[in-house]
């Protein structure tokens, strides 16, 4: 993402596997700590002249034990008791409601959209993922 600095610099940003993760999908062991982290995010993003797209939240002990699955969208969260089904709702907002993927997992979204969906758009951005690799799954 780039940003025009108050000062007029461009400033370039070039986020980490932990930000590509957690801009993806969030987990927490209770929601209590999410709004903390919606904070966070937002000032991040307000930064960049960018909002919150929607994402995932795992809530549980550990991510072997996922109690339940949400997705924020709008600023609203949305319950589901599969995980699965928690990825496929957020994956299916993207569409409905004309949002880009965010730039930290554009990657990861763009292999579910066609790989997953087996889903191409006039709109899907060329990217560094071997393509070769997902012919043999």
């Amino acid at each position: 993402m780039k940003n025009i600095l108050p000062n007029g610099k461009n400033k370039c940003w070039k986020p980490s596997l932990l930000e590509s993760s957690s801009a993806f999908a969030y987990f927490c062991n209770n929601l209590t700590g999410l709004q903390e982290d919606i904070d966070k995010r937002q000032s991040k993003y307000s930064q960049y002249g960018a909002t919150i797209q929607p994402y995932i939240i795992f809530v549980g002990k550990d991510l072997s034990s996922i109690d339940s699955s949400y997705i924020r969208v709008n600023k609203k969260l949305w319950c589901f008791d599969c995980p699965l089904k928690a990825l496929e709702i957020c994956f299916k907002s993207y569409f409905v409601f004309n949002c880009a993927y965010p730039a930290e997992c554009y990657d990861s979204w763009l292999v579910i959209q066609q790989y997953l969906f087996k889903l191409f758009t006039k709109y899907d951005k060329s990217t560094s993922i071997d393509y070769n690799y997902f012919c043999y799954i």
